[in-house]
C-alpha cells in the first residue's frame, strides 16, 4: 500500500500518454488520497510517459519513495521509484553503509521488510542525517526545540500530524507536545502530550500564518481551546467576557474576587497572567490548588 506522499512523488512532473489515462489516474488518486493533479497541457507518447495500467500495475507492486529493497547481499533506501528502475541514495552491502546514489533495476529487487528499514534510518541517526522530508532526499535531522511549530512524520506507522513542540529529551530520544493532530484522529491538548522518539520521526517547521497552523486552530477550536503562540499556551476559545460582563480573579491577598470587563489594561494584565476566570468556582480551585503547591513548598527540606 503506497502512502499519499509516495503518489505524489511519483506523479510529479510525470507526462501522461492520453487524457483518458490522465482521468483514469486522477479519479483514483482524488478517491483514495485526495490528490489534485493538475490537467497537462498536453499528452505524449514518449516510452516514459504513464497510462493507467502502468500506474496500476507500479501501485500493486512497484517501489516508491521511503521503502528498504534488497537484493543479492544488500540492503537500500528508495530516494525515488518509477517504472523500471528506483534511485537508492543508501545501501548496506553486508554490514558496510554507502551514501552514494545509484539506479537499478526493479526487476532484481524484493522488498526488505521493516527490520531492514530500521538498520537503515539507524545509520541516518549515527550519522546526524534523516530521510523522509518533503523532498525525499538525505539532509541534516532537524531536532525540533520547545515551543517550535512543527509537521511531522512517522517512518514506521505512516502517521502524519502536525502541533507545537513542548520538549525534546536528549538522553531519553523523547519528543513531548503542547499540543498535536494526527490526521484521522481527535486533538491532543493537555500541554504535555507524549508523540514518541525523535528517531522513529521527521519534522519540519511551519510558520503562524501556515495552512497548518489555521488547521490546528480549527482542530482546536472544536474542543472549545486555541493555542495562544504569544503566551505559549493553550487557554479557552473565549477567555474573556464581552465588556459589561463580570470575570473573577485571585487577589495579592489571596482571596477571590470580582470585577466588571471595562476593556482596561488592569483587566488584560490579568488576562495575560491567566488570573482571568468567567467562573467563580475555577477561580476558587486554582487558587485551592495553588495554596497547596505553597504548602507543600513550606513542607520541603531545607537546603544548606
Amino acid at each position: 500500500m503506497k502512502t499519499k506522499k509516495q503518489v505524489e512523488h511519483f506523479l510529479r512532473k510525470r507526462k501522461y500518454k492520453s487524457e483518458i489515462d490522465f482521468k483514469g489516474i486522477s479519479s483514483y488518486c482524488k478517491t483514495e488520497y485526495n490528490i489534485k493533479l493538475h490537467v497537462p497541457s498536453s499528452y505524449s507518447d514518449d516510452p516514459e510517459s504513464l497510462d493507467y495500467a502502468t500506474f496500476a500495475n507500479w501501485f500493486d507492486k512497484g517501489f516508491g519513495a521511503g521503502d528498504a529493497v534488497k537484493w543479492n547481499d544488500s540492503i537500500g533506501l528508495v530516494q525515488e521509484g518509477n517504472v523500471n528502475t528506483v534511485l537508492i541514495c543508501l545501501r548496506i552491502d553486508g554490514n558496510t553503509p554507502n551514501f552514494d546514489k545509484i539506479t537499478i533495476p526493479v526487476d532484481i529487487i524484493t522488498p526488505a521488510g521493516e527490520n531492514a528499514l530500521n538498520r537503515l534510518y539507524s545509520i541516518l541517526d549515527k550519522q546526524g542525517k534523516e530521510f523522509g522530508n518533503p523532498f525525499f532526499v538525505i539532509s541534516d535531522k532537524y531536532i525540533p526545540k520547545s515551543c517550535d511549530l512543527v509537521c511531522f512524520h512517522n517512518h514506521k506507522t505512516g502517521q502524519e500530524g502536525y502541533g507545537v513542540v513542548r520538549l525534546t529529551d536528549k538522553s531519553s530520544g523523547d519528543i513531548v507536545m503542547y499540543c498535536y493532530v494526527i490526521k484521522g484522529e481527535p486533538v491532543k491538548y493537555n500541554m504535555n502530550e507524549y508523540l514518541g522518539k525523535t528517531d522513529d520521526f521527521s519534522f519540519t517547521t511551519f510558520k503562524p500564518a501556515d495552512y497548518q497552523r489555521k488547521a490546528l486552530d480549527v482542530e482546536l477550536a472544536k474542543v472549545g481551546k486555541t493555542w495562544n503562540h504569544f503566551l505559549k499556551r493553550i487557554e479557552p476559545l473565549n477567555m474573556k467576557v464581552s465588556k459589561g460582563d463580570r470575570y473573577w480573579y485571585i487577589t495579592d491577598k489571596m482571596q477571590v474576587t470580582s470585577d466588571v470587563e471595562k476593556e482596561t489594561i488592569t483587566s488584560n494584565k490579568r488576562y495575560l497572567a491567566g488570573n482571568y476566570f468567567r467562573r467563580e468556582k475555577d477561580a476558587i480551585r486554582i487558587l485551592s490548588e495553588e495554596m497547596e503547591i505553597r504548602r507543600n513548598f513550606l513542607a520541603e527540606p531545607e537546603i544548606r
